[in-house]
């Protein structure tokens, strides 16, 4: 028997509705509720030599690559850190590609976070992370830079999180992000070393299903 079946409001909460032998009309992403800022880490792996895509970073931080650094199984988690730096100046990177996913809201939150700070020692002078993401065409070429948020400071051996917005107004599922980050430091001390250190990446976004 065909007709509507009206159901009073607030009638049908979740974990009480079951369909047998038949099927649920198809439910409009849009429809769904909005997960705010959901978290989407960065695999180490994805992290490659800014200006050498195709190279896997170093084991070391050296010259002007962030270094990607296994720690021992059971003792320490993977990171990505600088290598000691003290009594020198400089700035080094590591480079990787994002998907927008396809539940992303668009027009939503989008943002860069990450967790660091200096290893063991502060930097003498200061020790900075920042962020710059590029939004591919698909066809070779990018936009301007989309993070809104200027560099950070990292430099306290007390690690914490560091968020970078990005403007997403003109985001939409399936964008490709080419993102770099920087650690750049002044040191001028020869007595401990200086490292920095960053103990994770990820997107944080609004998302629907």
């Amino acid at each position: 028997m065909a007709g509507e079946l009206i159901i009073p409001s607030g009638a049908i909460v979740q974990g009480n509705l079951t369909v047998t032998g038949s099927m649920l009309p198809a439910i409009a992403r849009t429809k769904l509720a909005t997960d705010q800022s959901a978290s989407y880490p960065i695999a180490w792996e994805a992290w490659r030599v800014w200006d050498a895509y195709g190279t896997n970073l170093p084991a070391t931080g050296g010259t002007d690559d962030l270094g990607l650094y296994g720690g021992t199984f059971t003792t320490n988690t993977p990171s990505i850190q600088t290598g000691d730096v003290k009594t020198t100046s400089g700035t080094r990177y590591a480079r990787c590609v994002v998907m927008v996913p396809p539940n992303f809201v668009t027009g939503g939150t989008f943002k860069i976070r990450a967790h660091a700070g200096a290893k063991t020692t502060a930097a003498d002078g200061s020790m900075t992370i920042d962020f710059q993401a590029y939004r591919s065409d698909k066809e070779d070429s990018l936009g301007s830079d989309l993070v809104t948020t200027a560099a950070t400071t990292i430099n306290s051996t007390s690690k914490a999180n560091k968020d970078f917005t990005v403007d997403s107004a003109t985001l939409i599922p399936g964008d490709l992000l080419d993102i770099r980050m920087a650690v750049t430091w002044v040191d001028t001390s020869a007595v401990t070393a200086v490292i920095g250190f960053v103990g994770s990446v990820e997107i944080l976004m609004d998302i629907q299903g």
